[in-house]
Protein backbone atom coordinates (compact mmCIF):
# COMPACT_ATOMS: atom_id res chain seq x y z
CA UNK A 1 0.00 0.00 0.00
CA UNK A 2 2.77 2.46 0.87
CA UNK A 3 3.81 2.56 -3.00
CA UNK A 4 0.27 3.24 -4.48
CA UNK A 5 -1.76 6.24 -4.75
CA UNK A 6 -5.06 6.22 -2.83
CA UNK A 7 -8.52 7.81 -4.38
CA UNK A 8 -11.48 7.69 -2.13
CA UNK A 9 -15.02 7.80 -4.11
CA UNK A 10 -18.12 8.18 -2.09
CA UNK A 11 -20.99 5.90 -3.93
CA UNK A 12 -18.90 3.77 -5.53
CA UNK A 13 -21.42 0.69 -5.91
CA UNK A 14 -24.00 3.13 -8.56
CA UNK A 15 -22.65 3.19 -12.38
CA UNK A 16 -20.09 6.09 -12.18
CA UNK A 17 -18.69 4.72 -8.70
CA UNK A 18 -18.03 0.95 -10.86
CA UNK A 19 -16.72 3.17 -13.97
CA UNK A 20 -14.37 5.13 -12.02
CA UNK A 21 -13.14 2.70 -10.03
CA UNK A 22 -11.68 0.79 -12.61
CA UNK A 23 -10.51 3.49 -14.52
CA UNK A 24 -8.63 4.71 -11.14
CA UNK A 25 -7.35 1.00 -11.01
CA UNK A 26 -5.61 0.83 -14.36
CA UNK A 27 -4.12 4.27 -13.57
CA UNK A 28 -2.21 2.29 -10.40
CA UNK A 29 -4.41 4.13 -7.76
CA UNK A 30 -5.59 2.01 -5.03
CA UNK A 31 -9.43 2.66 -4.44
CA UNK A 32 -10.93 2.90 -1.48
CA UNK A 33 -15.19 2.78 -2.26
CA UNK A 34 -17.71 4.15 0.36
CA UNK A 35 -21.32 2.37 0.83
CA UNK A 36 -24.14 2.89 3.04
CA UNK A 37 -24.89 -1.30 2.53
CA UNK A 38 -21.21 -3.13 1.11
CA UNK A 39 -18.02 -4.30 2.18
CA UNK A 40 -15.92 -6.21 0.12
CA UNK A 41 -12.05 -6.24 -0.57
CA UNK A 42 -10.13 -7.33 -3.68
CA UNK A 43 -6.42 -6.39 -4.50
CA UNK A 44 -6.91 -2.59 -5.47
CA UNK A 45 -10.22 -1.73 -4.00
CA UNK A 46 -11.62 -2.14 -0.67
CA UNK A 47 -15.23 -0.66 -0.03
CA UNK A 48 -16.18 0.26 3.70
CA UNK A 49 -19.46 0.45 5.02
CA UNK A 50 -20.26 4.07 6.36
CA UNK A 51 -22.76 6.53 7.49
CA UNK A 52 -20.90 9.46 5.80
CA UNK A 53 -20.79 11.14 9.38
CA UNK A 54 -17.79 13.51 9.38
CA UNK A 55 -16.14 11.46 12.43
CA UNK A 56 -16.75 8.10 10.30
CA UNK A 57 -15.06 9.96 6.98
CA UNK A 58 -12.29 11.62 9.42
CA UNK A 59 -10.85 7.98 10.70
CA UNK A 60 -11.07 7.05 6.78
CA UNK A 61 -9.24 10.06 5.83
CA UNK A 62 -7.14 9.79 8.73
CA UNK A 63 -6.05 5.77 7.95
CA UNK A 64 -5.91 5.34 3.98
CA UNK A 65 -4.68 9.34 3.44
CA UNK A 66 -5.98 9.59 0.03
CA UNK A 67 -4.60 12.06 -2.49
CA UNK A 68 -8.26 12.09 -4.14
CA UNK A 69 -11.49 12.22 -3.35
CA UNK A 70 -15.05 11.68 -5.43
CA UNK A 71 -18.02 12.55 -4.06
CA UNK A 72 -20.57 10.62 -5.98
CA UNK A 73 -22.77 9.47 -3.31
CA UNK A 74 -26.74 10.94 -3.75
CA UNK A 75 -30.36 10.05 -4.71
CA UNK A 76 -29.49 11.02 -8.07
CA UNK A 77 -33.55 11.30 -9.53
CA UNK A 78 -34.83 14.43 -9.67
CA UNK A 79 -38.99 13.24 -9.96
CA UNK A 80 -38.47 10.39 -7.00
CA UNK A 81 -36.92 13.32 -4.96
CA UNK A 82 -40.19 14.84 -4.60
CA UNK A 83 -41.28 11.70 -2.61
CA UNK A 84 -38.78 12.38 -0.20
CA UNK A 85 -37.74 15.73 -0.14
CA UNK A 86 -35.95 16.06 3.23
CA UNK A 87 -33.97 12.97 2.94
CA UNK A 88 -32.92 13.79 -0.10
CA UNK A 89 -31.66 17.43 0.68
CA UNK A 90 -29.84 16.29 3.84
CA UNK A 91 -28.22 13.21 2.97
CA UNK A 92 -26.96 15.43 -0.35
CA UNK A 93 -26.27 18.52 1.60
CA UNK A 94 -24.98 16.59 4.51
CA UNK A 95 -22.13 14.36 3.17
CA UNK A 96 -20.74 17.26 1.34
CA UNK A 97 -19.85 19.28 4.35
CA UNK A 98 -18.79 16.67 6.04
CA UNK A 99 -15.82 15.61 3.16
CA UNK A 100 -15.62 19.82 3.55
CA UNK A 101 -15.09 20.39 7.16
CA UNK A 102 -12.65 16.96 6.98
CA UNK A 103 -10.48 18.78 4.30
CA UNK A 104 -9.98 21.90 5.97
CA UNK A 105 -7.19 20.11 7.93
CA UNK A 106 -5.75 17.73 4.47
CA UNK A 107 -5.68 20.63 1.97
CA UNK A 108 -3.44 18.22 0.09
CA UNK A 109 -6.86 16.31 -0.89
CA UNK A 110 -7.84 17.10 -3.87
CA UNK A 111 -12.05 16.95 -3.92
CA UNK A 112 -14.53 16.32 -6.92
CA UNK A 113 -18.06 16.87 -6.13
CA UNK A 114 -20.59 15.22 -8.16
CA UNK A 115 -22.88 18.31 -9.52
CA UNK A 116 -25.99 18.43 -12.16
CA UNK A 117 -27.46 20.14 -14.98
CA UNK A 118 -30.45 20.29 -12.41
CA UNK A 119 -29.29 22.78 -10.48
CA UNK A 120 -29.80 25.36 -13.83
CA UNK A 121 -32.63 27.85 -14.87
CA UNK A 122 -34.95 25.88 -17.28
CA UNK A 123 -34.20 28.14 -20.57
CA UNK A 124 -34.29 28.13 -23.80
CA UNK A 125 -30.30 29.22 -24.49
CA UNK A 126 -27.83 26.97 -23.87
CA UNK A 127 -26.58 27.05 -20.83
CA UNK A 128 -22.76 26.89 -19.75
CA UNK A 129 -20.92 27.01 -16.02
CA UNK A 130 -21.73 30.74 -15.59
CA UNK A 131 -25.60 30.41 -15.98
CA UNK A 132 -28.42 31.18 -13.95
CA UNK A 133 -28.76 28.60 -11.11
CA UNK A 134 -32.34 27.99 -9.98
CA UNK A 135 -33.73 24.28 -9.78
CA UNK A 136 -37.43 23.14 -9.62
CA UNK A 137 -37.27 20.01 -7.69
CA UNK A 138 -35.75 19.04 -4.34
CA UNK A 139 -33.10 16.86 -6.06
CA UNK A 140 -31.55 20.11 -7.72
CA UNK A 141 -32.23 22.44 -5.16
CA UNK A 142 -30.18 19.77 -3.14
CA UNK A 143 -27.25 19.39 -5.29
CA UNK A 144 -27.37 23.49 -5.71
CA UNK A 145 -26.81 24.06 -2.18
CA UNK A 146 -23.74 20.99 -2.18
CA UNK A 147 -22.37 23.31 -5.42
CA UNK A 148 -22.60 26.43 -4.13
CA UNK A 149 -20.91 25.10 -0.73
CA UNK A 150 -17.92 23.46 -2.95
CA UNK A 151 -17.50 26.69 -4.13
CA UNK A 152 -17.31 28.57 -0.79
CA UNK A 153 -14.92 26.04 0.71
CA UNK A 154 -12.59 26.53 -1.63
CA UNK A 155 -12.61 30.28 -1.31
CA UNK A 156 -12.68 30.50 2.10
CA UNK A 157 -10.21 27.73 2.64
CA UNK A 158 -8.19 27.77 -0.50
CA UNK A 159 -8.62 23.91 -1.08
CA UNK A 160 -8.84 22.21 -4.19
CA UNK A 161 -12.69 21.42 -4.24
CA UNK A 162 -14.31 21.13 -7.89
CA UNK A 163 -17.90 20.44 -8.60
CA UNK A 164 -18.35 18.55 -12.04
CA UNK A 165 -21.76 19.38 -13.57
CA UNK A 166 -22.96 16.15 -14.94
CA UNK A 167 -25.80 16.65 -17.79
CA UNK A 168 -27.21 12.95 -18.11
CA UNK A 169 -25.61 10.01 -18.56
CA UNK A 170 -26.13 5.68 -18.69
CA UNK A 171 -24.45 2.96 -19.19
CA UNK A 172 -25.56 -1.21 -18.71
CA UNK A 173 -25.08 -0.46 -14.82
CA UNK A 174 -27.66 2.12 -14.80
CA UNK A 175 -31.03 1.26 -12.69
CA UNK A 176 -34.08 0.36 -14.31
CA UNK A 177 -36.28 3.54 -13.16
CA UNK A 178 -33.65 6.15 -15.35
CA UNK A 179 -35.25 6.76 -18.79
CA UNK A 180 -32.90 5.29 -21.56
CA UNK A 181 -33.10 1.94 -19.32
CA UNK A 182 -36.54 1.86 -18.61
CA UNK A 183 -37.63 2.61 -22.67
CA UNK A 184 -35.18 -0.23 -23.32
CA UNK A 185 -36.83 -2.61 -20.34
CA UNK A 186 -40.40 -1.89 -21.86
CA UNK A 187 -39.40 -1.91 -25.95
CA UNK A 188 -38.05 -5.82 -24.62
CA UNK A 189 -41.53 -6.26 -23.18
CA UNK A 190 -43.75 -5.12 -25.77
CA UNK A 191 -41.27 -7.69 -28.24
CA UNK A 192 -42.16 -10.78 -25.87
CA UNK A 193 -45.80 -9.81 -25.90
CA UNK A 194 -46.03 -9.03 -22.23
CA UNK A 195 -47.40 -5.55 -22.77
CA UNK A 196 -49.30 -3.25 -25.36
CA UNK A 197 -47.38 -0.42 -24.90
CA UNK A 198 -44.41 1.87 -23.39
CA UNK A 199 -45.61 4.28 -21.57
CA UNK A 200 -43.95 7.54 -20.98
CA UNK A 201 -44.64 10.62 -18.90
CA UNK A 202 -43.95 13.51 -21.04
CA UNK A 203 -42.76 13.70 -25.02
CA UNK A 204 -41.16 17.21 -24.17
CA UNK A 205 -38.06 17.52 -21.95
CA UNK A 206 -35.10 17.82 -24.09
CA UNK A 207 -32.20 15.92 -22.49
CA UNK A 208 -28.48 15.63 -23.22
CA UNK A 209 -27.41 12.02 -22.73
CA UNK A 210 -23.95 10.42 -22.79
CA UNK A 211 -21.72 7.48 -21.06
CA UNK A 212 -20.90 7.24 -17.96
CA UNK A 213 -17.57 5.78 -18.34
CA UNK A 214 -16.62 9.08 -20.55
CA UNK A 215 -17.63 11.42 -17.91
CA UNK A 216 -15.82 9.39 -15.45
CA UNK A 217 -12.70 9.89 -17.35
CA UNK A 218 -13.84 14.08 -17.68
CA UNK A 219 -14.13 13.86 -13.73
CA UNK A 220 -10.39 12.57 -14.09
CA UNK A 221 -8.85 15.21 -16.05
CA UNK A 222 -10.63 17.73 -13.43
CA UNK A 223 -8.86 16.64 -10.70
CA UNK A 224 -5.60 16.41 -12.28
CA UNK A 225 -5.84 20.27 -12.84
CA UNK A 226 -3.26 22.44 -10.96
CA UNK A 227 -6.15 24.76 -10.20
CA UNK A 228 -9.31 23.97 -9.34
CA UNK A 229 -12.20 25.15 -11.74
CA UNK A 230 -16.60 23.83 -11.81
CA UNK A 231 -16.74 22.23 -15.26
CA UNK A 232 -19.89 20.81 -17.02
CA UNK A 233 -19.40 17.25 -18.22
CA UNK A 234 -21.82 16.46 -21.13
CA UNK A 235 -21.81 15.69 -24.89
CA UNK A 236 -22.98 18.97 -26.05
CA UNK A 237 -26.07 17.36 -28.03
CA UNK A 238 -29.15 17.23 -26.86
CA UNK A 239 -32.31 15.22 -27.70
CA UNK A 240 -36.13 15.42 -26.64
CA UNK A 241 -37.51 12.32 -25.28
CA UNK A 242 -39.96 11.97 -28.07
CA UNK A 243 -37.00 11.33 -30.30
CA UNK A 244 -34.87 9.44 -27.64
CA UNK A 245 -38.17 6.95 -27.86
CA UNK A 246 -38.28 6.75 -31.81
CA UNK A 247 -34.69 5.83 -31.65
CA UNK A 248 -34.51 3.21 -29.25
CA UNK A 249 -37.70 1.68 -30.55
CA UNK A 250 -36.03 1.95 -34.17
CA UNK A 251 -32.69 0.38 -33.04
CA UNK A 252 -34.68 -2.32 -31.20
CA UNK A 253 -36.83 -2.79 -34.22
CA UNK A 254 -39.87 -2.13 -32.01
CA UNK A 255 -42.80 -0.06 -33.53
CA UNK A 256 -42.87 4.00 -32.68
CA UNK A 257 -46.60 3.75 -32.32
CA UNK A 258 -45.91 1.46 -29.29
CA UNK A 259 -44.97 4.32 -27.33
CA UNK A 260 -47.83 5.96 -25.24
CA UNK A 261 -47.52 9.46 -23.45
CA UNK A 262 -49.02 10.10 -20.08
CA UNK A 263 -48.46 13.68 -19.53
CA UNK A 264 -48.12 13.95 -15.76
CA UNK A 265 -48.02 17.63 -14.77
CA UNK A 266 -47.55 16.78 -11.01
CA UNK A 267 -43.45 17.17 -11.41
CA UNK A 268 -42.19 20.56 -12.79
CA UNK A 269 -39.90 19.75 -15.28
CA UNK A 270 -37.09 21.65 -17.05
CA UNK A 271 -38.04 21.34 -20.75
CA UNK A 272 -34.61 22.39 -22.11
CA UNK A 273 -31.55 21.68 -20.82
CA UNK A 274 -28.90 22.12 -23.98
CA UNK A 275 -25.28 22.62 -23.30
CA UNK A 276 -21.68 23.60 -24.96
CA UNK A 277 -18.64 21.03 -24.13
CA UNK A 278 -16.30 24.31 -25.55
CA UNK A 279 -14.65 24.88 -21.89
CA UNK A 280 -13.57 21.73 -20.57
CA UNK A 281 -12.00 20.64 -24.06
CA UNK A 282 -10.55 23.57 -24.30
CA UNK A 283 -9.28 23.54 -20.58
CA UNK A 284 -8.86 19.44 -20.17
CA UNK A 285 -8.74 18.27 -23.48
CA UNK A 286 -11.39 16.09 -23.24
CA UNK A 287 -14.45 14.96 -25.55
CA UNK A 288 -17.00 11.69 -25.13
CA UNK A 289 -15.83 8.93 -27.25
CA UNK A 290 -19.24 6.98 -27.33
CA UNK A 291 -21.84 8.24 -29.28
CA UNK A 292 -25.98 7.97 -28.06
CA UNK A 293 -26.47 5.24 -30.55
CA UNK A 294 -23.32 3.58 -29.10
CA UNK A 295 -24.30 3.74 -25.94
CA UNK A 296 -28.04 2.96 -26.63
CA UNK A 297 -26.76 -0.20 -28.08
CA UNK A 298 -24.42 -1.24 -25.59
CA UNK A 299 -27.04 -1.13 -23.01
CA UNK A 300 -29.32 -3.12 -25.49
CA UNK A 301 -26.90 -5.95 -25.69
CA UNK A 302 -26.07 -5.77 -22.09
CA UNK A 303 -27.06 -8.95 -20.15
CA UNK A 304 -27.77 -6.49 -17.15
CA UNK A 305 -31.38 -5.82 -18.57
Amino acid sequence: MKNKKIALIAGITGQDGIYLSNLLIKRKFRVIGLSRRVERKSKNLKIIKTNYSFQSLKEIIQKYKPIQIYNLAANSNPISSWKEPKYTFNSILNITINFLENLKYNKNIKFFNASTSEIFKSTNKIVNENSEIFPNNPYGIAKSSAHFMVAAYRKYYNIFAVNGILFNHDSPYREKKFLIKHIILEANKVKNKKIERIKLMDPRPVRDFGFAGDFMEAAFKILSLEKPKDLIIATGKSISVKDLAKKITRLMKVPSNKIKYIRNHNYPVSLKKKTSIRKIHNITGWKPKVSLEELILMMVESKKN
